[in-house]
C-alpha cells in the first residue's frame, strides 16, 4: 500500500487520514458519555522517503486523504478482555449509551477516510467513570 515511482512505472495507494486529536469529555451521566474531539481536516499530501537501489531511485510515498469522512469511537469497560464496542459517527462528537453506572471505561477515536481507510494510531486513550447511582 505505497506509492512507488521508478523510471518507467508509478503505483499509487491511499492511506488513512490523520489521527483525531484533543479527545475530551463533554458530559457524563450514570449510563452515557458524550465525547468531542477536533475534526480531521486537511489537503491531500504525499509523505515520501527515498532509497537508492542498484543505481535506480525508488521513491516510496503514501498519499493521505483530505480528512475524515467519519469517526469510529472504540470503547470497552476497563479491566475486561472482551472485544471493544464501536460507535460510528460523521461529526466530531459521539454519545455512547448503555453504560453501567459507576464503572470505568476506556475510549479511543479513529478517523476514517475514503475507501474506509482508518487512521493507524487513533486518538490518545481516555479513561473515565460513569456517574454512580444515588
Amino acid at each position: 500500500m505505497n506509492f512507488f515511482q521508478t523510471p518507467n512505472k508509478t503505483h499509487y495507494s491511499i492511506a488513512g487520514p490523520a489521527t483525531a486529536s484533543t479527545l475530551r469529555v463533554a458530559e457524563i451521566t450514570t449510563s452515557s458519555v458524550i465525547l468531542r474531539w477536533e475534526p480531521v481536516r486537511g489537503k491531500n499530501r504525499n509523505l515520501c522517503s527515498h532509497m537508492v537501489l542498484v543505481h535506480q531511485m525508488l521513491m516510496k510515498c503514501a498519499l493521505y486523504a483530505s480528512g475524515a469522512l467519519k469517526y469510529q469511537v472504540v470503547y470497552r469497560e476497563n479491566g475486561t478482555t472482551e472485544l471493544p464496542l464501536m460507535v460510528e459517527v460523521t461529526a466530531p462528537e459521539a454519545e455512547v449509551t448503555r453504560l453501567d453506572a459507576g464503572t470505568w471505561h476506556r475510549f479511543k477515536v479513529f478517523s476514517v477516510g475514503i475507501k474506509d481507510r482508518r487512521s493507524e494510531e487513533g486518538s490518545e486513550e481516555i479513561r473515565l467513570q460513569t456517574s454512580k447511582l444515588k
